[in-house]
């Protein structure tokens, strides 16, 4: 991300960050009408600061989800403008106003929602890009919040209507990122400035590091959907991770996806099958009418009741494989700030009757007399999104999977640790 984006009519962003790369602040400098701005040749940049003959200052400071309004370089002018949460966020605590997010299938933000007043505060509708339509000022509202596209803060300021997307800032307009991604490597094969593979109506890419773990995370569950769920694909495709979020995301995509695909396939089954039926029907009045001539048709219409059945039944077994896999979160990875470390990972499958424990000493897993997990330990999380249960540390039971018998069990969500319980099931004090 920049940390100095000048214009050429004098105006400038600055940008400023913590050692780990996030957006602590930014400032935007404005000449005021009248002043004797500096001619911008290409390459320059100027030390700009508040001054009361020139040049305005307001912004924005970052500290967690809390985010304040700066003006004129004044700390004492310094005001909360708002909270975030997972949901939306709060405005002025004495007197709070509570705003919630409606969001689409990729995370943008369609509608926020006033919950004091009951009201829609502000719409926005988005070319597959993630640039706003144009939009009536007095009904949609723009300005009141600036988190939109895949939930990322638009800025506008000076014309520069470029999204921050963490790593990098997405131009819209053009529908590419302002810089190269730094894994370009992985993906040789796709341009370094694209976004979601040139395709945001399918894809999203959050932090803008590149899709390659979201497209990864769902051909491996769609694989492994498609082959009942017995397959070691997931655990094969986690080792070549880099970011676990992102893995994780499109395990969910091609889960629901392989819910879609054999839901077509079952229904598709159910046309063939009836479709079988009626002609077996109607090969059955006219038999004796034909002299036996319509044997064939029935024996047609009898291949295709097989044959729809068995699409029917192929359906059923990947929809309930797939559900179970998306409910049970099955080959979900733990996320970290500094990015997934696969190889401290533990296996679902291991010597019977034994417990393992990672090298960070972060996890242990309980595996039964068939070899199959049966209790995962887990030391707290972090993140946003972490359910409450498992911010401290937490187990996980693996209930039987009715779909797969011999194979793992169902991931239950986390719950507190009980009294002795790592003493008697781990071995551990």
């Amino acid at each position: 991300m920049p940390d100095i984006i000048q214009f050429k009519n004098g105006n400038q962003i600055k940008n400023t960050y913590d050692a780990g790369g996030h957006k602590l602040g930014t400032e935007y400098f404005t000449w005021r009408p009248g002043a004797n701005a500096p001619v911008i040749n290409a390459g320059d940049l100027l030390n700009l600061s508040y001054s009361q003959a020139s040049t305005d200052q307001n912004g924005t400071a970052y500290i967690g989800n809390f985010e304040y309004n700066t003006l004129n370089g004044n700390s004492s002018l310094t005001t909360l403008s708002r909270i975030y949460n997972d949901e939306g966020y709060v405005e002025n605590p004495a007197n709070p106003q509570y705003y919630y997010f409606r969001h689409d299938h990729l995370g943008d933000n369609r509608e926020v929602w006033c919950a004091n007043t009951n009201t829609v505060a502000q719409r926005t509708q988005y070319y597959p890009s993630g640039l706003p339509f144009a939009y009536d000022r007095t009904v949609d509202h723009p300005d009141l919040q600036h988190r939109k596209y895949n939930g990322k803060e638009f800025v506008e300021m000076h014309g520069y209507d470029t999204y921050d997307f963490d790593h990098r800032g997405f131009y819209p307009a053009a529908d590419v990122f302002t810089t190269r991604d730094w894994k370009a490597e992985e993906t040789p094969d796709v341009s370094p400035y694209s976004y979601a593979c040139d395709n945001p109506v399918r894809y999203r890419d959050e932090n803008g590091d590149g899709p390659k773990d979201k497209i990864l995370g769902f051909a491996a569950a769609v694989i492994d959907n498609a082959f009942g769920g017995i397959t070691s694909t997931r655990e094969i495709a986690a080792k070549y991770v880099t970011d676990a979020k992102d893995f994780n995301k499109g395990q969910d995509v091609g889960d629901a996806a392989s819910i879609a695909l054999w839901a077509a396939e079952f229904t598709g089954g159910q046309g063939i099958e009836s479709g079988g039926a009626a002609v077996v029907t109607a090969s059955l009045v006219a038999e004796v009418p034909s002299g036996g001539t319509s044997t064939v048709t029935l024996a047609g219409g009898a291949v295709a009741i097989g044959s729809g059945e068995l699409m029917k039944a192929q359906g059923a077994m990947v929809m309930a494989v797939s559900t179970s896999n998306l409910t049970s979160q099955k080959g979900r990875i733990t996320d970290n700030s500094e990015g997934t470390r696969s190889k401290n990972r533990l296996p679902d499958k291991a010597e019977p009757n034994t417990v393992e424990k990672n090298k960070p000493g972060t996890s242990m897993k309980k595996y039964g007399p068939d070899g199959n997990v049966q209790k995962e330990f887990n030391k707290g999380h972090t993140g946003e999104k972490v359910p409450k249960n498992e911010k401290n540390n937490h187990i996980h039971d693996y209930k039987p999977n009715p779909n797969n018998p011999s194979g793992r069990g169902d991931r239950q969500p986390g719950r507190p640790v009980k009294k002795h319980e790592l003493k008697k099931d781990f071995n551990h004090e």
